[in-house]
């Protein structure tokens, strides 16, 4: 049942500007197509490929570095002196050591150097306060011991670590030392400074960067120049079927106009004719049965006349501007109600009844949009509301369809094209879980 809804607070309308720029952005996605889309989602999926890339390279990198350094340590600690791990300080088996340690060990890269015992003694060191202390196996100790060579940045808050404290960054090195039987007899620890690995890597990781960054570019470049070029095509076939669409209403109101002169001219004023001739016979006659037939006809006739210029009203588009927007969309509605078997709700605003331009323009976008439900939405039940923003007038029309499959016809070109000529604007969309909603916005004129 149609119903007219007085609203106590206007609805407040969304910034316009922030609307436009939406509804652009999906329009130029749903237009950029396939191939498009797929250039767009390609790039970012290079990109996303290319930046892990680089941070694999980099940590891979890293660890290639610190392997190659510990490789190069092993070979150096095998070529050193040591038959076994039962050293004393000033014997001669220690003094041999110190001074091979101190020739290919010790220098500008490597601070410090310790040989473990397995009972977790350090037997040598070029820190003499080290020598002879015990301190407990740490997992590093526990894997060269097992005669795996580890390495890692050096945790100078443990204990062995007291002298280390103040040489800033180091990496930590723990090599196996093999006795003449083959077994493992003791841990070579090696700790060398950061700064020169961190320099080698920052170098690593600027070449790295660079190389991603000017792929990227490289890309990048030939992608957006590819999509600029499918855009331009894009904008330049939409200009062409606005104005084709613009064309299109131009002939669909010029060929209204036609028909409404030839149905008035041709069909309304023989109307008129039959309509006073029958009168008249009704002077000329006396009799009773006839002159009560001739009154049958002359109502007919007249009801002929009153639908022919009901339907030349609507034809010319001139309805709202004789009876208003809330009549003429109740009239439609009602239609509506008795031609199918639609439940259609109409919830008006009062307070603003539009008879100009702008409440045709609505009143159409209504029409077609209805027509559109009856045609394609297998729907049973339909809202139509009118309610006033700030500065806006919003009609609402939903139903719980199929939804819309996002096609637009020459019926909704045409639609979006009075709108605009009116500053007004439609937006369709899918309603969840099903169904579809068709908002139509104009400016909100007083009258």
């Amino acid at each position: 049942m149609s119903r007219l809804a007085t609203r106590g607070r206007p609805e407040k309308a969304s910034h316009p500007r922030l609307r436009s720029a939406i509804n652009s952005m999906r329009l130029e996605w749903r237009v950029l197509g396939g191939f498009g889309r797929a250039g767009l989602l390609g790039l970012l999926l290079a990109a996303a490929m290319a930046i892990g890339l680089g941070f694999r390279i980099e940590s891979a990198a890293r660890s290639d570095l610190l392997a190659g350094r510990a490789s190069i340590l092993k070979q150096t600690v095998e070529s050193l002196p040591i038959s076994s791990v039962d050293l004393v300080p000033g014997s001669y088996e220690y003094k041999r050591l110190a001074d091979a340690a101190d020739l290919r060990l010790l220098g500008t890269e490597v601070a410090r150097v310790k040989l473990w015992s397995p009972d977790g003694r350090i037997v040598y060191s070029d820190a003499p306060g080290l020598v002879g202390r015990k301190f407990a196996i740490h997992d590093d100790v526990s894997l060269a011991f097992a005669g795996q060579v580890s390495h890692g940045s050096a945790d100078l808050n443990g204990p062995s670590n007291l002298f280390e404290r103040d040489m800033g960054g180091l990496i930590e090195f723990y090599l196996p030392v093999y006795g003449d039987n083959g077994e493992v007899i003791g841990v070579f620890e090696v700790y060398e400074r950061s700064g020169p690995l961190e320099a080698s890597l920052f170098q690593i990781r600027h070449d790295v960067w660079r190389s991603v960054g000017l792929g990227l570019a490289t890309l990048s470049v030939f992608v957006l120049a590819l999509l600029l070029s499918v855009s331009r095509s894009l904008d330049r076939r939409r200009q062409e079927a606005e104005d084709l669409a613009q064309t299109i209403a131009t002939a669909r109101n010029d060929e209204r106009a036609r028909i409404v002169k030839a149905l008035h001219d041709d069909v309304g004023q023989p109307i008129y004719r039959v309509l006073f001739g029958l009168q008249g016979c009704r002077h000329l006659n006396s009799d009773p049965a006839i002159d009560a037939e001739i009154g049958k006809l002359e109502n007919l006739t007249r009801q002929i006349e009153s639908t022919l210029r009901s339907e030349l009203r609507k034809l010319h588009g001139s309805v709202t501007r004789e009876v208003g927007l809330n009549r003429a969309l109740a009239g439609l509605v009602q239609t509506t109600r008795e031609e199918t078997d639609l439940n259609v709700n109409l919830d008006l605003d009062p307070s603003v009844d539009l008879r100009s331009d702008v409440g045709t323009a609505v009143f159409r976008a209504v029409q077609e949009s209805l027509f559109n439900i009856r045609r394609h939405a297998d729907a049973t039940n339909v809202s139509i509301g009118i309610h006033v923003g700030e500065d806006r007038l919003v009609a609402e029309v939903s139903d719980d369809g199929i939804g819309w499959n996002g096609a637009e016809g020459i019926g909704l070109t045409t639609t979006r094209q009075t709108l605009k000529e009116v500053n007004g604007a439609l937006c369709i969309r899918r309603q969840q879980p099903q169904g579809t909603s068709v908002r139509i916005e104009v400016p909100c004129p007083t009258g």
